[in-house]
């Protein structure tokens, strides 16, 4: 690939629309108890969201307890401090490919699902408790699916993720996981016309000379 044609590659990626800028993520209450994961699931599939925000990471605390190990934490939706379910959701970028270890920290129960498969799941009620999951993964987008709840006192959820397999947190290894856009699908489109465009009008001009 000429330097023209790598000059334009790069334009065309930069100016694609995205379908969104931050992981969803949504409240659901209903106004009684939640004491299980299970209980949050059936709350997110069989209620509306009471309210809504996007964040770029997971990094929730209610005031209340431990917040974790992340600084700039910020409100839950609502800023619901007992007795609700979060779903939160999107995409994020692997940069290499290999061994990962996702992780969280979090009060109360979690499910964390990592392109579609549940990779973590603390099904009842706890303190702050380290989770983490070791996963090979391929360099590229992966969905991410959480659905998390809390019961009365505090509650802080986060979630990040350190290269390499380690059985530990450490503040040296671990960074919060960062949303990534996806383009969308009629850009993507038009951005795989526009590179057979040029290669096309590259081939014509060998031909030519």
């Amino acid at each position: 690939m000429n330097k023209l044609v790598r000059t334009l590659t790069v334009f065309l990626i930069a100016a694609l629309p995205l379908t969104a800028n931050a992981f969803v993520v949504d409240i659901h209450d209903n106004n009684t108890a939640v004491t299980t994961v299970s209980a949050a699931e059936a709350l997110v599939t069989g209620t509306a969201a009471v309210d809504t925000s996007h964040v770029g990471v997971i990094n929730f605390y209610d005031g209340s307890g431990n917040n974790g190990y992340f600084d700039s934490d910020a409100c839950f939706p609502a800023c619901n401090t007992s007795d609700f379910a979060m779903h939160a959701y999107g995409d994020f970028m692997i940069g290499t490919a290999g061994l990962w270890t996702l992780g969280v920290n979090t009060d109360d129960g979690i499910s964390v699902r990592i392109d579609g498969v549940e990779i973590i799941r603390y099904e009842g009620l706890t303190d702050n408790r380290d989770i983490l999951s070791v996963q090979n993964l391929s360099a590229g987008l992966h969905t991410l699916d959480i659905v998390y709840f809390e019961h009365l006192g505090g509650a802080s959820v986060e979630f990040f993720s350190a290269m390499g397999e380690h059985d530990r947190f450490t503040n040296e290894a671990f960074d919060l996981v960062q949303y990534a856009a996806v383009p969308e699908p009629a850009s993507l489109a038009l951005f795989g016309l526009g590179l057979i465009g040029i290669a096309g009008a590259r081939r014509k001009s060998k031909a030519a000379a």
